[in-house]
């Protein structure tokens, strides 16, 4: 599965914490995330998060990068493990601040999301590729 989805770019409609796209790619010596989040602010370019994430049960620190609904820059790590042949599981820290679970099931084109930001609620959307 990872080398299918690797490179691969999914989009989502507008959703509850603001995510438009996101890539993997979990093949080769340096495994990375890329995502992308719908501006809450039109005069800015479109924020971002992309980085290294950890396969081998460790996480992987990025470069400092600016927190849009936190308004402060910030370092996210990050690890990443398969829980099934569908399903990847992200555990992404924001150090210092939060911690968040990422739940990733892949079918075909498509992609569900399941988050957990700390303590709060699921959130869940849907996204696809378009190939």
């Amino acid at each position: 599965m990872a080398a299918i989805i690797s490179g691969k770019v999914y989009r989502f409609p507008p959703n509850e914490i603001d995510v438009k796209s996101l890539s993997l790619i979990l093949t080769g010596p340096q495994p990375r995330y890329d995502m992308e989040l719908y501006a809450t602010e039109t005069t800015k370019p479109l924020p971002r998060f992309a980085g290294p994430i950890g396969l081998d049960g460790r996480y992987r620190k990025g470069e400092p990068t600016y927190i849009q609904w936190l308004g402060i820059r910030g370092i996210n790590a990050v690890k990443g493990s398969w829980l099934d042949d569908h399903t990847f599981l992200i555990d992404r820290l924001i150090l210092g601040l939060d911690d968040q679970r990422w739940t990733l099931t892949f079918d075909g084109e498509k992609l569900n999301v399941r988050v957990r930001l700390g303590h709060g609620p699921e959130i869940s959307f849907d996204g696809e590729t378009s190939g």
